[in-house]
C-alpha cells in the first residue's frame, strides 16, 4: 500500500530537483559548446538519468519496471524544459512580445459601462 507521507520527503524532492538540474546543465552545455539547440538533448539525457538510476537500484526486472522508468524520464524531461511549453517552444527563443494573447475577446457591453 502507498504511504501518502512518503510521496514528498526531502529525499524525493531533492532527487527530482537534482536530476532536473543535471538535465538542464547537460542541455545548456550542448547548446553553448556544441551549438545543438534541440529538444532531443534533454529528452535523451532524462531517459539516460532515469534508466541509470533505476539500474543502480536493480529496479528494471519486468516490462512494467521499464515502462515506469521511461515514464519517469518523460516526467523529468517535462520538468527540465517546462511542462507548460511544447518541446519545440522550450528550446526556440522568441522575441519579446511574441507570445500568445491570454485574454478573451473584448466584451463591448462591459467596455461601454466602464467608459462612462
Amino acid at each position: 500500500m502507498l504511504d501518502a507521507q512518503a510521496l514528498l520527503t526531502p529525499t524525493t524532492v531533492g532527487t527530482m530537483a537534482g536530476a532536473t538540474c543535471g538535465v538542464v546543465a547537460v542541455s545548456v552545455v550542448f547548446r553553448k559548446v556544441f551549438k545543438i539547440n534541440h529538444p532531443i538533448v534533454p529528452l535523451v539525457t532524462s531517459l539516460v538519468v532515469t534508466l541509470a538510476l533505476a539500474q543502480t537500484t536493480n529496479s528494471l526486472g519486468t516490462l512494467i519496471d521499464w515502462l515506469i522508468a521511461v515514464l519517469n524520464g518523460c516526467i523529468l524531461f517535462c520538468a527540465a524544459v517546462g511542462a507548460n511549453e511544447t518541446a519545440a517552444d522550450a528550446t526556440t527563443p522568441k522575441p519579446a512580445g511574441a507570445g500568445m494573447q491570454q485574454g478573451g475577446a473584448p466584451m463591448p457591453w462591459i467596455k461601454s459601462f466602464f467608459d462612462r
